[in-house]
C-alpha cells in the first residue's frame, strides 16, 4: 500500500518535465547522414565483391572447359594412327584432323576422324566414321564448341614438324 511520501513523489516526477523526451530534427539528420556513409561503404564494398566473384568464376569455367577439351585431345593424339593438317581450309595450325580409336568399341575396333579447330577464340570439334562418305548428312557431327575465349593465339603454327633424321634443336 502506497504512502503518501511514495505518493508524493510519484507527483513530483509527473510534474517535472523529462529531459529525454525525443530528439531534435539536427540529430535525426546527422544520424541519418551517417547511416548513409555507412550504407555507401556497406554497398560498395559488397559490389566489388560480387564483381570479383562472378569475373573468378568465369574464368574458372574457362579453364575447365580448357582442361577437359585438352583431355580429350591428349586421349584421341596418343590413340591416334594418323594425323592431317587441313591448311587449306582455315589458317595453319589451328586446325587438325586425326584418325583415332579413342571411341572405338571395344569388341569391334574401328577409326573414328576428329577435328579440332580453333577460330575466333574459340575451340570447335566435329567428328565422323570412316564410312562417312556413304552418308554425310548423318555420319559428320556437326561442330560442337568446348571452350571459349580462347586467347594467346598466333596465325603462325603452334607445332613445328622437324624432318625424321633431324637432330632436335
Amino acid at each position: 500500500m502506497p504512502t503518501t511520501r511514495h505518493r508524493q513523489a510519484l507527483a513530483d516526477r509527473l510534474r517535472r518535465p523529462r529531459l529525454d523526451q525525443g530528439f531534435t530534427l539536427t540529430e535525426v539528420m546527422v544520424v541519418m547522414a551517417i547511416l548513409g556513409v555507412v550504407l555507401l561503404i556497406f554497398t560498395s564494398v559488397l559490389w566489388s565483391v560480387q564483381k570479383s566473384l562472378t569475373r573468378e568464376s568465369a574464368r574458372s569455367d574457362v579453364n575447365d572447359q580448357t582442361r577437359l577439351a585438352l583431355e580429350d585431345i591428349d586421349r584421341e593424339v596418343r590413340s591416334a594412327n594418323y594425323f592431317y593438317d587441313p591448311a587449306a581450309e582455315i589458317p595453319s595450325g589451328m586446325s587438325f584432323r586425326i584418325y583415332t580409336q579413342a571411341y572405338a568399341d571395344s569388341d569391334i575396333p574401328g577409326n573414328l576422324c576428329v577435328q579440332w579447330q580453333l577460330l575466333n577464340q574459340k575451340l570447335w570439334r566435329r567428328d565422323w566414321a570412316t564410312n562417312w562418305i556413304d552418308d554425310p548428312s548423318t555420319l559428320v557431327s556437326p561442330w560442337r564448341l568446348l571452350a571459349t575465349p580462347v586467347l594467346n593465339q598466333t596465325l603462325s603454327p603452334q607445332v613445328k614438324v622437324i624432318p625424321p633424321g633431324t637432330p632436335p634443336p
